[in-house]
């Protein structure tokens, strides 16, 4: 069993109006067991000044790079790459869940599944799977 505790001088739950100030949040196996005003313990404590919940992104193209010509043509292996970074690129700035909306062959549905496998680390994923749209759409 790993156990960890974080030391919130700032913490907004995402279910209280107002933010909460202090507080200990106990983590154990990945799970949190408790938060409560915060109190010394005999344990190693992380401090932090924020932690909030987790961002969604809702329109995501979760293959190519941010900005890309429209011209260029991606091979799959750097498809694959982009998808890989875009992943950890979301959970380091705190994106938690994100909404793909489209992707060829469905890849999105096989990243999702490579990540419910632990294959890459990233947020997690609502997939609209192949794409369908108009002509030049």
């Amino acid at each position: 069993m790993t156990k960890l505790f974080v030391h919130a001088k700032l913490l907004i739950d995402g279910i209280n109006d107002t933010p909460k100030f202090d507080q200990l949040i106990s983590i154990e196996d990945d799970k949190i067991k408790a938060i409560e005003d915060y109190h010394e313990i005999q344990e190693d404590v992380i401090e932090v000044n924020t932690i909030t919940p987790g961002f969604f992104n809702c329109h995501v193209h979760i293959l190519y790079p941010v900005g890309f010509d429209s011209k260029k043509e991606f091979s799959l292996i750097e498809k694959i790459f982009y998808a890989q970074k875009h992943c950890k690129d979301y959970l380091q700035s705190g994106v938690t869940f994100i909404r793909v909306v489209g992707t060829e062959e469905n890849y999105d549905l096989q990243i999702k599944e490579a990540l419910q496998n632990d294959v890459i680390q990233g947020p997690h994923m609502y997939c609209a799977g192949k794409v369908i749209c108009m002509t030049g759409g």
